[in-house]
């Protein structure tokens, strides 16, 4: 079951869930980044800006 919670200019989000080896079932969000340089170092800077 995945459903598409967000789009922009350089990628898609999807939620989903998935069981853990310890079968419990944890919410996980996908981001599916559009093929270019730009975009890919675009969403580096995010990760850094947001978990640094």
């Amino acid at each position: 079951n995945i459903e598409e919670i967000g789009k922009g200019g350089f990628s898609v989000v999807y939620k989903t869930s998935y069981e853990t080896s310890f079968g419990v079932d944890e919410e996980v969000a996908i981001k599916i980044i559009k093929d270019s340089h730009k975009n890919k170092q675009h969403f580096l800077n995010e990760v850094i800006y947001f978990y640094v």
